[in-house]
């Protein structure tokens, strides 16, 4: 009674106390950054843009009410910052950091950071904010992020909202020159899911993304509106094995720099 327990799961190691709301998580993970709900095939383009996977430290408190989860996670490097550039979410081949274009050397410093709430006030509400910081390009790219999910009976609906608070200068690849300002993008996603019966499941989900002007500056393409639907049934089910059918349509749709109108679309 009273000793420390050391749990590992993966490549991490999670450090508690018993009776006590502090706990602590040192490895690599998918970092307390966002929910990315997800009930599809495909992740959310939050997920696409804002993922953390790197190794880092988590020292979290847990006050007993409202099922209150709160957290400082610390870790090394620019992951958010590089990650948002491989999301897909525009053309990362025309605009670039910095760091790509060999005007600065990406640190590799233990001074990115996380701080994460997230809380049930009542019975299947669940709520939680974030807000991140990287060092980039003169200033910090810092983030914010809130969602929310309620679950009625067998419908589940899904709200996140993710926002860039400071943005470094990205650069435009064909000249090599730093644009005039930083481009702060908006994220929204809304989910539904329902399950008709144990083993069925349907979903879909709408995403918009605003890209703070940046597909115009650069005359290049920036994602737009997403709209996916999609089904899953579970064939079988047993502890942590499972097996399902899983299918999905995607429907994409961009804005382009100089294009009038709808003229950038794509399915999947």
């Amino acid at each position: 009674c009273g000793e420390t327990p050391i749990t590992t799961t993966k490549r991490t190691i999670r450090l508690s106390k018993e009776g006590s709301p502090l706990y602590a998580v040192v490895g690599k993970q998918t970092q307390p950054f966002g929910a990315f709900f997800s009930h599809l095939v495909t992740d959310p383009m939050s997920q696409d843009a804002y993922e953390v996977k790197q190794v880092g430290a988590t020292f979290g408190f847990t006050p007993g009410i409202w099922g209150a989860d709160l957290s400082m996670t610390v870790y090394k490097g620019e992951e958010q910052s590089t990650h948002f550039f491989e999301s897909g979410v525009f053309d990362s081949t025309a605009v670039v950091r910095s760091t790509s274009a060999g005007l600065r050397r990406e640190t590799d410093n233990l001074n990115s950071f996380i701080l994460t709430s997230s809380f049930s006030p009542v019975k299947d509400l669940a709520l939680g904010i974030s807000y991140l910081s990287e060092p980039g390009d003169g200033r910090r790219n810092q983030t914010g992020a809130a969602w929310a999910q309620y679950t009625l009976g067998r419908l589940t609906a899904e709200t996140e909202f993710a926002a860039a608070l400071s943005r470094e200068r990205y650069v435009l690849q064909s000249t090599g020159e730093r644009f005039g300002g930083p481009f702060k993008e908006k994220m929204l996603i809304l989910g539904l899911s329902y399950k008709p019966t144990t083993a069925l499941e349907l979903a879909t989900r709408y995403e918009r993304l605003w890209d703070g002007g940046l597909a115009d500056a650069a005359e290049t393409w920036t994602a737009r509106n997403r709209l996916s639907l999609g089904a899953g049934y579970t064939l079988y089910e047993r502890e942590d094995v499972g097996v399902r059918l899983l299918g999905e349509y995607r429907f994409t749709d961009y804005r382009r720099g100089g294009c009038p109108g709808d003229c950038c679309r794509e399915s999947e």
